[in-house]
This record gives C-alpha cells, sequence and structure tokens, in this order.
C-alpha cells in the first residue's frame, strides 16, 4: 500500500520527481564549507591508489569508499540531512 503524498508543494514535488525518475537532483543542499570539508574526507578516504569497482554494475573505474559512513571521521554532520 503506497502512502499518501505530503501535503507541502515542493516535498511532494520531490516526491513525485523520485517516483517518475527514481532520483532527484537537490541544489544547494550543503553549504560551500560542507563541500569542502567532504571533499577533504574523501581525498583522505581514497588516499593514493583509491579502490575502484569490482563489476559492471559500479563500473571498473569508478572510486568506491565502501561503508563510508563507518569510516569518516565526518560522517555524522552528513548523516543529519540523511535522517532528518
Amino acid at each position: 500500500m503506497q502512502r499518501p503524498l505530503p501535503s507541502d508543494p515542493q516535498t511532494r514535488a520531490d516526491v513525485e520527481t523520485v517516483l517518475k525518475n527514481g532520483y532527484i537532483i537537490l541544489n544547494n543542499s550543503f553549504s560551500a564549507a560542507e563541500v569542502a570539508e567532504a571533499k577533504t574526507e574523501m581525498d583522505r578516504l581514497t588516499g593514493i591508489t583509491p579502490e575502484e569497482g569490482r563489476n559492471p554494475f559500479e563500473g571498473y573505474k569508478t572510486i568506491r569508499i565502501y561503508s563510508l559512513l563507518n569510516k569518516s571521521v565526518n560522517s555524522c554532520s552528513f548523516s543529519y540531512y540523511m535522517n532528518s
């Protein structure tokens, strides 16, 4: 059974976009400082020889950091957005 869509017009439009396309792009979700912090953390985690995808689905040339939230010292600030 499908839950009713949110009543807020913007949230409803966002949910409808996800249902239609399977994804949504949320512009300006993070401040410039948060983006810089995330990039620094990604560089730290990938190191000199980053791990690449293991199969065609992941893409053999994509850089992968498995279990990112368990490895990152900054994950708490970003996981807030996912849980709010």
